[in-house]
């Protein structure tokens, strides 16, 4: 499989994270609540309906300069990635989304979930450096869709992992209330 589907398959994994978790949150995680980055359940909704649309400025928008997609081992050794750092940062995750919105192959992107946990306070420290902001897990359920010429349409469904999600509040707008995602990380339900 391209390597590109996993890592568009872990984006949307962090998308369900924390839909619906406050009460103004979109609580069917289908993209129909509030598009807005002013809460953290409205911020997973921007980047549900980003993905949805396929709407690559939105998505970027969504992620904080520091973020960080960190894949269960599975899919970091079928990406080629260290694994003492499963992971890849903001300019390969938008890219690798970019070229996922912008394949002709790609036909459909859907998505819901189950919130597992509340938001609760957390602290990320990186290269000495803490960004203090929230966290969650959800459960999400993701379907996308791909054009397979002279056959039916192939779906990639992800349905057996969590997503782990930190949100902080968006540096590049200090005077509004506006969250971005710091770190997204998948885990498998049922680790083999």
């Amino acid at each position: 499989m391209k390597s590109w589907m996993w890592v568009v398959l872990g984006l949307w994994i962090m998308v369900l994270v924390g839909l619906g978790c406050s009460p103004t949150a979109d609580t069917n995680g289908n993209g129909d609540g509030p598009i807005s980055r002013d809460t953290p359940d409205h911020l997973l909704n921007w980047l549900a309906v980003s993905y949805a649309d396929k709407d690559l400025e939105s998505y970027e928008e969504a992620l904080h300069d520091e973020f960080l997609f960190v894949f269960t081992a599975e899919i970091a050794d079928s990406l080629g990635l260290d694994p003492e750092e499963p992971w890849w940062g903001k300019t390969k995750d938008v890219g690798s989304t970019g070229r996922m919105f912008g394949s002709t192959e790609v036909t459909q992107i859907r998505m819901n979930y189950v919130s597992v946990d509340p938001w609760i306070p957390h602290d990320e420290v990186r290269s000495g450096k803490t960004y203090s902001g929230v966290f969650s897990r959800v459960i999400p359920d993701i379907l996308v869709t791909i054009d397979n010429p002279g056959q039916e349409p192939l779906s990639l469904v992800v349905l057996e992992s969590f997503l782990d999600v930190v949100v902080v509040r968006d540096p590049k707008f200090p005077d509004q209330v506006l969250y971005v995602f710091l770190k997204i990380e998948e885990i498998a339900q049922n680790p083999s």
